[in-house]
């Protein structure tokens, strides 16, 4: 697996050290980049510092993250968060849950291609006022959970194999699953 190197130490980010992850970190939300840790093991330590972070000040992710090809074996719960920026799981390898719980997406979030073992993405009570994409992604021994969710724009499951729930959640755009093995249950669900 590829790992990103920081810029200051041109060590990967997961065996930098703690101080220059953090001066990594704190550089970020200033500086028009994203956080991109592309191909990086992310372990629960890992996740606890990117999360406690100035990229999180406030309730707010304050940087583009990008986490593409990632090996994630932390759990990731963020609740009350204000995504102003764009998530992306892209082609990542997903082994725990992800759980947004009263979040609010200012931007994309996009887990395409990727792979999720006894972990998924899981949201309750959140708002999407952009695109969600989960296409040709795979659950196993997992489901992909939206309860009390609201989606002002497209949901994509295109090439999707799991089971996906939208429980009493709202489509204003559009949902689109082609070519895929996805079981969808949308009890109490309605696409405006």
């Amino acid at each position: 697996m590829l790992f990103r190197s920081l810029p200051t130490t041109g060590q990967c980010f997961a065996h930098s050290t703690q101080a220059a992850r953090a001066e990594y970190l704190g550089s970020i939300p200033n500086s028009n980049r994203a956080l991109c840790l592309r191909g990086t093991s992310i372990s629960q330590s890992l996740w606890n510092e990117i999360a406690n972070s100035p990229i999180f000040l406030g309730g707010r992710l304050h940087a583009p993250i990008t986490l593409t090809g990632a090996e994630i074996e932390a759990s990731i719960r963020m609740d009350g968060i204000a995504f102003d920026h764009y998530f992306q799981l892209n082609t990542a390898y997903i082994f725990n849950i992800i759980e947004f719980k009263n979040c609010e997406f200012q931007s994309n979030l996009s887990a395409t291609h990727s792979f999720f073992s006894n972990g998924a993405i899981n949201c309750i009570r959140s708002t999407f006022n952009h695109d969600v994409d989960l296409s040709f992604s795979l659950a196993e021994n997992s489901s992909f959970g939206f309860q009390d969710c609201e989606f002002k724009r497209s949901l994509n499951l295109d090439g999707l194999t799991g089971a996906v729930s939208l429980r009493n959640s709202h489509v204003h755009g559009s949902i689109s699953c082609k070519h895929g093995k996805a079981s969808i249950s949308d009890r109490k669900s309605t696409r405006l």
